[in-house]
């Protein structure tokens, strides 16, 4: 089922992922690209180099950022957010922005794109020792969105089952309703297809009784 995700969800999706992608337009042309950050709670900081996508946010500094989390095509996590592209050339905030950047956990193997410079793993003895182009990114607008199997809440009713009301199996469903999800929830592809066919005769059963009625 698709859902919102809450603040909280939001909050601790961004502090745990580390690519994002972000979308840029100008000139009649959109651009987006996938790019390393870090989040502080308030912004986006990334560390980059000149190219298309800095020239693009120099000229329109409106930009869209986007995180998720999947895990399959049914169980997924998303978040969009909108905000303003705003380079670090102050020596307190890119200071602030590198330590950020600098303080994230990354994995051993992991891209160079990700590493600051070429003292990484370790930190460097001045943040001037990074090149390149430090940039944040301020939340103007902050949007997230879920998908996820069926939910293991049991149903108080039967409306749940309304969409099976033409097939006359309402008072089945009714009664069996908690084998029903458990069957619904815990099966995978192979799982549901066989379980469907050991689940087949009681149906049948079902419907035979209800015919004969």
């Amino acid at each position: 089922m698709l859902g919102h995700l809450t603040p909280e969800q939001i909050e601790a999706l961004l502090k745990q992922q580390l690519v994002g992608r972000i979308a840029c337009h100008a000139h009649g042309e959109t651009y987006i690209v996938p790019i390393s950050y870090a989040y502080d709670g308030r912004y986006i900081y990334c560390h980059t180099g000149a190219g298309k996508k800095v020239h693009m946010m120099r000229t329109n500094p409106s930009v869209c950022f986007e995180v998720e989390d999947t895990k399959d095509t049914a169980n997924w996590q998303s978040v969009v957010l909108q905000g303003i592209y705003e380079e670090l050339t102050n020596t307190e905030l890119r200071s602030l922005a590198i330590e950020n950047l600098l303080n994230r956990y990354l994995p051993v193997l992991s891209s160079i794109t990700t590493h600051l410079g070429e003292h990484w793993p370790f930190h460097p003895g001045n943040e001037k020792d990074i090149e390149g182009i430090v940039f944040r990114i301020a939340i103007k607008e902050i949007t997230g969105r879920l998908k996820h199997p069926l939910s293991r809440r049991i149903c108080q009713d039967e409306n749940c089952f309304r969409p099976y009301a033409d097939l006359k199996l309402m008072p089945y469903l009714r009664t069996h309703q908690r084998s029903v999800l458990k069957f619904l929830c815990h099966c995978s592809t192979l799982q549901l297809l066989l379980n469907f066919l050991r689940f087949l005769p009681q149906c049948c059963g079902y419907a035979a009784s209800w015919k004969a009625s």
